[in-house]
């Protein structure tokens, strides 16, 4: 069934018209939910997107601000999900979108892999050890990647 996280930001008549399937909350614990998730519906905020990512979830993104085009566009390239313009917007094309992303387990996939590819990174335990590593030592810290073995500067 569907989850609506909308940050204390829907009122009461606006609450009155969500689907009643749909289960609304002011917050939500994210990762708890994203652990259920078929697909996430987002906004293509960087920080969610990349939890949905990390859970393997692929993303409907529905960018409304900033940097979230180009992190939706992201998100088709890697075939992780698909993007839907906020100005042509409506509750089938959703819906219709939502079913044509669960009836093609490819987007899937792709999360699936993304997924692996971000647990293998060691998150954000690696990327602290790496920061702490610059500020000790000012230097930039070699990072090889599983794929190729080159070594990049972090």
């Amino acid at each position: 069934d569907p989850v609506v996280a909308h940050g204390g930001a829907l009122g009461a008549s606006a609450l009155a018209r969500q689907p009643r399937e749909a289960a609304a909350f002011d917050f939500v614990n994210q990762g708890d939910v994203l652990a259920r998730s078929a697909v996430a519906v987002l906004n293509g905020g960087l920080n969610t997107v990349m939890d949905a990512l990390a859970a393997g979830v692929p993303i409907l993104a529905v960018p409304i601000a900033f940097e979230q085009g180009a992190i939706a566009s992201r998100i088709e390239r890697a075939g992780a999900g698909r993007r839907l313009s906020r100005i042509l917007l409506g509750p089938g094309r959703v819906a219709g979108t939502v079913r044509a992303m669960l009836a093609d387990p490819s987007a899937a996939e792709a999360a699936g892999r993304l997924a692996a590819e971000i647990a293998a990174a060691g998150g954000t335990a690696r990327a602290a050890d790496i920061v702490e590593r610059v500020l000790a030592t000012g230097r930039p810290v070699p990072c090889e990647t599983p794929e190729t073995g080159i070594e990049n500067a972090a």
